[in-house]
């Protein structure tokens, strides 16, 4: 049986702060997480949840201000670490920040799978495709849009597989951990169908759950109905 194929995460402090690491321990088997080295505190509910990663998880400390200048240090650590890992390890960048695309893009030309993965934002209310809202957001960063190499029979199973496979995973997530708005649901769609985001807008297979009525999307808030 095939393992699945290792995936770093990269992320800087400030988004860090924003997210559920809970989540990103299931699917993940490196964490680097980048912090200004002036910064002198971290909050301990923050600490207690890092360290149930163990090894897994490297802090990188580094002389800068603002987090545009850590994803300066992103960019550096992902071409270090390109040249230095099997191509069969996948990066994520946690990221809202588009300028990175570029530099994910060459990556994958060079035959790693590599994304960013856009921190979602609560107090936005657009829920609109994410085609629309450029290119590397929750897509891979070669922008493939949808369809891909799939003839339509074969796109549909696909679809269809990966939602009862997506369903499988989230039944035994208790209620109040899954994913609750459409942008953290399309991030959850990315992280566990790694080779599928490759053809599919994730928003898309959002509108297909709800036209199956596998889940209810009110106001950007998802409920489910399984």
């Amino acid at each position: 049986m095939d393992k699945e194929p290792k995936r770093y995460i990269f992320i800087d402090y400030e988004n860090l702060k924003k997210i559920k690491v809970k989540k990103l321990r299931e699917v993940c088997d490196k964490f680097f997480i980048l912090i200004n080295d002036n910064n002198k505190t971290i909050p301990f509910s923050l600490v207690t949840k890092i360290q149930k990663l163990g090894d897994g998880v490297k802090w990188i400390a580094v002389d800068t201000v603002g987090t545009e200048n850590l994803n300066y240090h992103i960019v550096f650590l992902l071409g270090k670490l390109h040249n230095k890992v099997d191509r069969s390890v996948e990066f994520i960048v946690i990221s809202n920040d588009k300028e990175m695309d570029p530099l994910l893009a060459f990556i994958n030309e060079q035959g790693r799978y590599c994304i960013r993965v856009r921190r979602s934002n609560k107090t936005v209310k657009d829920t609109g495709s994410r085609k629309d809202k450029g290119r590397g957001e929750g897509t891979d960063s070669q922008g493939h849009g949808p369809g891909g190499l799939f003839g339509e029979e074969e796109r549909k199973r696909r679809l269809i597989q990966m939602i009862e496979e997506s369903k499988k995973r989230l039944v035994i997530v208790e209620t109040r951990d899954r994913p609750e708005a459409v942008p953290d649901l399309c991030d959850y769609l990315t992280l566990h169908n790694q080779e599928m985001a490759l053809h599919f807008d994730m928003n898309e297979i959002v509108h297909e759950m709800e036209k199956l009525n596998d889940i209810r999307v009110i106001g950007g808030q998802v409920i489910y109905n399984f």
